[in-house]
This record gives structure tokens, sequence and C-alpha cells, in this order.
């Protein structure tokens, strides 16, 4: 192992203030619900990062098992924000994973947050421009406005694209975490463990372990309302549901699924929004930009 002291001044960046108050004591591990045997953080990862080791902290999955319920942080005698912490390694290894370095961008640089923006608003709006069809006003039809013929050719672009940039992605993460730990997973683990991901997916089963139900409760919103929406989305691009003149009846499926989606969005990332500007939780107390930036998107 080969150990890097400027490594925490480079975490810095990514909201890790607080590394060196860690003084290895413990209590955030025994507190922790979802801390096991086998993976033991938040105590032992902040010692890969005191101690710089690279190599062992892209490799790991410890920051991507935890939920930052905040309990962690309630115990601690140092202030160290163990669950911040967790958080700014995943902001990192995300860069480190991202082959296109977009990531690594947003996340150091504030310039590059409004241009990246910018860029897809003013882009958005420059399409719309040139390729509206007549504008009705005297009541609503969305497809004579954004024409079937522009806009799922545009979904299918922007679909693939988006596709290939985060499936290299995860490839990237999965060479990292098995090249290092030498591991040989047979093809019929995956297929058996394929029903342990949906459930987890689903239920945010984990989450629920922790002292606050409720922060389990609006993170399921805030992840199935996303999920309805993005599922919606594809659906409509396949199958032209939505993208009509005439809107469909209340009862109508999508229609059902658009409102779930629209009620739960707002209510989860709104309460988000709350929480960070007064700051009375553990889990809203410290936030990078992206994370805002993350959450007025979503709004």
């Amino acid at each position: 192992m080969r150990l890097n002291v400027e490594f925490t001044t480079k975490l810095k960046k990514f909201g890790a203030e607080s590394t060196y108050e860690c003084f290895n004591c413990g209590n955030c591990t025994a507190i922790c619900p979802l801390s096991t045997n086998d993976e033991q953080f938040p105590r032992k990862f902040i010692r890969y990062l005191q101690l710089g080791l690279e190599d062992k902290i892209k490799s790991s999955i410890e920051p991507w098992l935890c939920y930052y319920c905040g309990e962690c942080q309630q115990t601690c005698p140092r202030q160290a924000n163990p669950g911040e912490l967790m958080m700014s390694v995943r902001r990192y290894l995300t860069t480190v994973y991202d082959w296109t370095g977009l990531s690594k961008r947003l996340y150091t640089s504030t310039a590059w947050k409004f241009f990246s923006v910018g860029i897809l608003f003013f882009a958005t709006l420059l399409i719309i421009y040139v390729y509206h069809g007549p504008i009705v006003t005297e009541h609503t039809e969305l497809e004579t406005f954004a024409p079937a013929e522009i806009v799922h050719p545009a979904g299918y672009v922007f679909g693939t694209v988006l596709a290939v940039i985060l499936l290299g992605n995860v490839y990237r993460m999965y060479r990292y975490i098995m090249s290092d730990n030498n591991i040989k997973i047979p093809l019929s683990i995956y297929i058996q463990e394929l029903w342990t991901l949906i459930k987890h997916f689903t239920t945010q089963a984990r989450l629920r372990l922790c002292e606050n139900k409720s922060l389990w409760l609006k993170h399921w919103l805030l992840m199935s309302g996303y999920t309805a929406a993005f599922i919606l989305v594809q659906v409509d691009i396949l199958t032209f549901w939505s993208l009509t003149n005439n809107p469909p009846p209340a009862w109508h499926p999508a229609k059902l699924l658009w409102t779930y989606a629209t009620i739960a969005m707002l209510y989860a990332t709104t309460v988000a929004i709350i929480g960070r500007l007064k700051k009375e939780e553990p889990v809203h107390q410290y936030s990078h930009s992206t994370d805002w930036m993350f959450l007025i998107l979503l709004w």
C-alpha cells in the first residue's frame, strides 16, 4: 500500500473538511445499524482517508453502503462528521469511475456548474425555437407545438448517449472493485442475487434499519417518484402515450403515475430543501454545492 499525505487536501474539494478531527474511537461504527463484521464503516474507512490509501479507497464498497442517516454524527465526540466524510468520498469516487471527466468538473468548479446548466438550458431553447410547430393559444395542443417526429428522435439520441456514459462508469466501478480484491464470481451468482437487487431497489429496506424512519419514507418517495417518471418518459417515447393533443382521462394509468411522481418528488425535494436551510438534522447540516444543484433540478 502506498501512503499519500496530500490526499486529504484533494478530498476537501469534495466536501471533506474534518478528516483529521477523527481519532478512531469507534463510536460511529458501534452506533451504525448498517455496519457489519464484513463491512465496518465509517471508522475503518476514515482511517484510509487519513493515510491516503487511494488504491484501497477506489476498490472499496463501504461508501456506497452508507445511507447517511446521521446517527454517527450525533455520537461523534470530535464533531468529525463521519457521515459527511462518507458522502465526500462518494463524490470523489464518482469522478474516479467517470471516464468522461465531467463529474470532476461539476464537483470541483462552481463556474462549470453554471456553465453546464446554462449550456443545456440555452441548447433546449434553441432546439425549441428552430423546430417547434405552430403555437395554438386557444387551448393546449402539445403535439402541434412539439412534433413527435422531433421529440422522439431527440429522446433516442439523448437516452443513448446517457446510457453509454453511465454504463461505462458502472463497468469502471466494477473493474476497480473486483480487480483489487482478486474475486472471481461465476455468472450463476449474479443471476441468483438479481432478486436481492430488485428487492432492495424497490424497498430501500436497509434504510429502515436506521432510527429515523421518516428519512426512509422521504427517500423512498423520491426514489419511487423519480423511477416512475423515468419509466413514463421511456413509455411515452416508445408508445406515444402522453405526447398528444388530447390529454388522457384522470383514470388513465399514465395519468395516475404522473400524478404520483409529481407529488412524491415535489414533497421529498421540498422537505429536503427546507431541512438544508434549517440545518436542524445531522443529515442536513452539511451541503456540497452539487447537493443543492441536484435538489433544485429535481424540484
